[in-house]
């Protein structure tokens, strides 16, 4: 028996190019959850997560990394997946707690930037979370100061 449990996510595809579809979400974030406990924070268990990912196209020296609040939205090495040259894909093993997570696949270039749809797609039709922060400097302050805040969604704005 295994100290910890294994989750196997189905294998994803590229979605770039194809047609938008609508999938709820939480906006790239994560809630730790689990069903018979009191607390999640503390009841939840670890689980070991194995992504896999069909992408055929050739990166060079790039990265393809899972992407999310779960980690602040930082790729690093314990969200660079590897490829698998036995199966012909990319895999990644990452230890989570409990819960939903939502996340995506990038590429990191070989210069470094990241290329937020080459994997998943832009599509212009996405529900988001948008925060504005206003800020007000009278004439000869030496700082900003903050005079509102407003959180709005994509599907409660309109023009």
């Amino acid at each position: 028996m295994e100290d910890l449990y294994h989750n196997y996510l189905f294998t994803n595809t590229v979605q770039e190019g194809k047609p938008y579809t609508y999938n709820p979400d939480i906006n790239g974030s994560f809630l730790v959850r689990n069903s018979r406990g009191e607390k999640a924070s503390i009841d939840a268990e670890y689980v070991w997560v194995h992504f896999a990912l069909n992408y055929f196209e050739d990166i060079g020296d790039g990265e393809i990394h899972i992407y999310g609040g779960f980690n602040d939205f930082t790729p690093d090495a314990s969200t660079r997946m590897e490829y698998d040259s036995r199966l012909g894909n990319y895999k990644l093993k990452r230890l989570f707690k409990q819960g939903f997570y939502n996340y995506k696949y990038v590429l990191i270039k070989e210069d470094g930037t990241m290329d937020y749809g080459a994997i998943d797609g832009n599509f212009d039709k996405t529900e988001n979370e948008y925060t504005v922060v206003v800020y007000y400097r009278a004439p000869g302050d030496r700082f900003d100061r903050v005079i509102g805040v407003g959180r709005g969604n994509a599907e409660n704005i309109t023009n």
